[in-house]
């Protein structure tokens, strides 16, 4: 590390934390984007524009990522390393060493590594600490704006005298309580009688147990406690929660409990320290307390109490509040994330998305004229050959098939418009998702790859706003539309108002194919609501069969968007893609998620991506299993998007929302722990599995409309909006819809989403077929004995069967406990078809299969098998015995630009 003058301000960056409720085991915390951008990044590019130049980041778990990231970007940081994760009083010991050690006596300005702060706010922090001559200055809040952040508490003078964090409030307001009980109570007390006064203060048991320490355990194992006993374990606990208040020359003691009177500052994690005063604060860090480890707060602590021979304070203490909510933003969990993103989006416009991709603009390896393309794919060129191979793999009969594929579209272009033309062609694959059925709008995660079935677009660039839409299939018709004229017949106000008008429902009740076109380039001109969008020509081949389940109409979608953004170079990223897709296939009428759009955008040949949502996010790419093909059937059952169709997927997920506010209402405690399914989970909660099957039994297993209004009517704007949504595309609100198995199923399935991963890097690919057909199991809707003949499919989840689960939990049998993993348990969510179901038991006998289930939203479509190499002759023989045509796909690239 380079010597620096004193005067010099170091910054001093926490991010040794991976940051575990951001529920993401491959990304560090401080990497996430925020409008384009890693926070790491912001933050640091902040922190030079006011005038900071050297940098400390301390790092620990999944640095590299950190490393690579700052960097690349910002060569004069330097890193210091935190072995263990032992707080953020450890992790400053880490990077103070590094500036003690130089013999740095400057002013370090010491922040956490999620923060965000604006310029202004930080450069207030330097002027104050400046003028003040302030050994600590801290940057503070409003409580009303940050209720979880710790309270900074002051002396009679001003000075700062401690920070005490909610948990310590809390823990004090138990101890209060639990004396008043305690008091004048000669006989026992009842252990489940405290525990709840516990919960009311701290609901988490796991928190509540850090906390409470030897007193929770008594309250968790015991009947009953004596009021003596009580008492002497409410004595640690009193102490640890009382605060020493300077008040003039006198010292006073003060509950924790009574914090909140006293002040309306909090804590932002941000403080421009003297050397000197960090170095002493740190030397009396220790780590006695509940969690065992060491907080900077508590090296505050020991500098307000630190006093010289006379008995006066021996370091200066203050602070200087933010003028605006918005000046210091942080995050813990990915529903604050979007909050932030929301914030600084608005902040800062589409402009913070070209600091991380330019536009894809078109130029002379995209755009040429459709004579040339016809030259590079009838002619056995070398970059020709490797672009086909670097897309689909060397597979020298799937390029000649390819090959015919282009010719045709271009073709056909040649036919309607001229061969002359310069144009380029965008590729848009079909998805399987093997893992994560119907969870990516709940927040789960999905496990995905794309097919060499693939929709290709020719287009030209057009100098107005007309689409002039034509198909290699004679069977859709020619369509023309201008972007202008649509908008004209539409409510024409935010998106979701807009797909849910009567207006545009009524367009789009045709059910003809340019209205996934019309989904793309209208949901990309509401995003650019201020720069009017050109049209094109467009000519498309799709090889990906209709209503298969295999996401034709989303590989429609893509492509458009894709050639929309680049012949008017928008600058939108691929993840802001794939949610503007999401989106704009709301415009048909239905009410999904954005899973299909990843898979499609962002397939990589051979490999399953791993992504997630809420905010998105692709975690990894795995290997798909060595010697194992993916064979899909088709069910000959469309799964088109008809209106009862999309009735009925929009009351699976009503299903969903009700189980998820009904939930929240249910346990006040956890409300503000579940956004989303995917929350409903022991390690979100911190409970155990029989008390999480306990909370679902409190369910209703079917309700209707009616009954969820008056019932659990108690509903906030965020709730209403999505009932709201959700019921504009409902073709009945009197019939009654399911509810707790719809729920356990997507609770069941988040789960099966996060552990099919470990599967695939082991390639243990028959534990990943048997969450294959547990997850089927859910959807099923009838079964088949050894001879393939129907039989009913008998499942419900009613109160005996959860008590059973239940149970099992609770037995001492490792097998029973295993049987009632939430991961094994079906739910209910029947999307399947007699038809699919045939298809997975008949695939089931056959010696090589691992695993078989529906392959998309389901009412139709296809099924998936894994299969052996060796067996997917036998395979597709079996199934073709029972009347289905089967064939093995191989994942290629994901969809975007042909560039050769």
């Amino acid at each position: 590390m380079v010597l620096v003058p004193q005067d010099t301000v170091f910054s001093m960056i926490l991010a040794g934390g991976r940051g575990t409720r951001m529920r993401s085991d491959t990304k560090h915390k401080a990497c996430f984007e925020v409008a384009g951008v890693p926070v790491i990044l912001r933050a640091l590019q902040v922190y030079e524009d006011c005038g900071i130049e050297h940098h400390v980041i301390v790092i620990g778990e999944l640095g590299e990522q950190v490393v690579e990231t700052a960097g690349s970007r910002f060569p004069d940081v330097t890193f210091a390393y935190q072995p263990q994760p032992l707080g953020t009083g450890n992790a400053a010991r880490c990077g103070a060493r590094v500036l003690e050690a130089t013999g740095f006596d400057g002013r370090v300005f010491v922040v956490a590594g999620d923060r965000l702060l604006r310029p202004q706010a930080l450069k207030r922090l330097i002027e104050h600490a400046e003028a003040a001559d302030a050994d600590l200055q801290l940057l503070v809040g409003d409580k009303a704006d940050n209720p979880t952040s710790g309270r900074v508490v002051y002396q009679g003078n001003g000075q700062v005298a401690g920070i005490v964090e909610t948990s310590e409030i809390g823990l004090s307001r138990v101890v209060a309580d639990l004396r008043k009980q305690a008091e004048g109570r000669s006989g026992d007390l009842s252990c489940g009688s405290l525990l709840e006064i516990v919960h009311e203060h701290l609901p988490n048991p796991k928190k509540a147990a850090k906390a409470c320490g030897e007193l929770y355990s008594v309250l968790t194992t015991h009947d009953r406690v004596s009021s003596e006993q009580l008492s002497d374990l409410l004595d640690p606990l009193e102490k640890l929660t009382t605060l020493r208040l300077r008040d003039g020359s006198e010292t006073v003691d003060v509950p924790a409990s009574e914090v909140d009177e006293r002040t309306d500052d909090v804590n932002l994690s941000s403080y421009l320290f003297r050397a000197e005063a960090l170095y002493e604060g740190l030397r009396h860090l220790d780590r006695d307390n509940a969690q065992g480890e060491e907080y900077i707060t508590d090296a505050i602590r020991a500098l307000v109490e630190s006093e010289d021979e006379d008995g006066r304070p021996r370091f200066s203490v203050t602070t200087v509040k933010i003028e605006h909510p918005d000046d210091a933003l942080a995050f813990n969990t990915p529903e604050e994330l979007a909050a932030v993103e929301r914030t600084m989006r608005a902040e800062v416009g589409d402009q913070a998305l070209e600091l991380v991709e330019n536009p894809r603009f078109l130029h002379e390896r995209s755009l040429r004229t459709v004579k040339q393309w016809q030259q590079l794919f009838t002619e056995d060129l070398p970059e020709t050959r490797q672009f086909m191979e670097q897309t689909y793999g060397a597979l020298p009969q799937l390029h000649e098939t390819k090959r015919q594929q282009y010719l045709d579209a271009l073709q056909t272009y040649a036919k309607n418009h001229s061969a002359d033309d310069k144009v380029f062609i965008v590729r848009s694959p079909g998805r399987i998702n093997l893992l994560g059925r119907h969870i990516d709008h709940r927040g789960g995660r999905v496990n995905v790859v794309a097919i060499d079935d693939e929709i290709i677009l020719v287009a030209s660039p057009r100098d107005d706003d007309v689409i002039d839409l034509r198909n290699c299939n004679r069977l859709f018709r020619p369509a023309k539309f201008s972007i202008h004229e649509e908008i004209s017949h539409l409510d024409w106000g935010d998106w979701l108002n807009c797909v849910n008008s009567p207006k545009t429902l009524a367009m789009v009740s045709n059910g003809h194919w340019e209205n996934y076109v019309k989904a793309a380039a209208l949901r990309l001109q509401s995003r650019f609501k201020d720069r009017p969008l050109q049209g094109l020509n467009i000519v498309t081949h799709g090889s990906i069969p209709l209503g298969s389940g295999l996401s034709s109409s989303s590989a429609i979608v893509v492509a458009a968007a894709e050639a929309m953004v680049s012949r008017n170079g928008l600058p939108v990223r691929a993840n802001l893609l794939v949610d503007l897709c999401g989106e704009g296939e709301w415009f048909v009428g239905t009410r999904g998620g954005n899973g299909d759009h990843a898979a499609i955008k962002f397939g990589r040949r051979g490999l399953v991506a791993h992504i997630g949502f809420f905010p998105f996010e692709v975690y990894d790419f795995l290997p798909f299993f060595a010697d194992h093909r993916l064979v899909v059937c088709n069910s000959g059952i469309s799964a088109r998007k008809s209106e009862s169709a999309r009735g009925e997927f929009n009351r699976r997920i009503l299903g969903y929302v009700a189980g998820e506010l009904i939930l929240r209402q249910l346990y006040p405690a956890f409300a503000g722990s579940i956004h989303h399914l995917r929350d409903v989970s022991c390690s979100n909660l911190g409970m155990h599995l029989d008390e999480l099957y306990g909370m679902v039994k409190r369910l209703p297993e079917r309700i209707t409309v009616a009954e969820l209004l008056s019932h659990y009517g108690r509903l906030d704007s965020s709730d209403w909006h999505k009932l709201h949504n959700l019921l504009s595309g409902l073709d009945n609100e009197d019939e009654p819809f399911d509810v707790r198995g719809v729920t356990l199923f997507g609770m069941a399935e988040c789960e099966r989403s996060l552990r099919c991963t470990e599967h695939l890097r082991t390639g243990d690919a028959d534990g990943f077929g048997a969450l294959w057909y547990a997850s089927h199991d859910g959807d099923r809707v009838v079964s088949h004995d050894t001879d393939l003949q129907q039989r009913p499919w008998e499942y419900e989840v009613s109160d005996r069967y959860l008590d059973g689960l239940i149970a099992d939990i609770r037995s001492s049998d490792p097998d029973r406990v295993e049987r009632a993993q939430l991961h094994r348990q079906p739910g209910m969510y029947r999307c399947s078809t007699p038809e699919m179901d045939l298809i997975v038991d008949a695939a089931r006998s056959v010696p090589g299969v691992k695993g078989a289930q529906l392959a998309g939203a389901g009412l139709g479509g296809s099924a998936m098998i894994l299969v052996e190499e060796d067996a997917v002759d036998p395979l597709i023989e079996r199934l073709a015995t029972q009347g289905f045509e089967a064939r093995p796909y191989c994942p290629p690239e994901g969809a975007g630009m042909v560039i050769v």
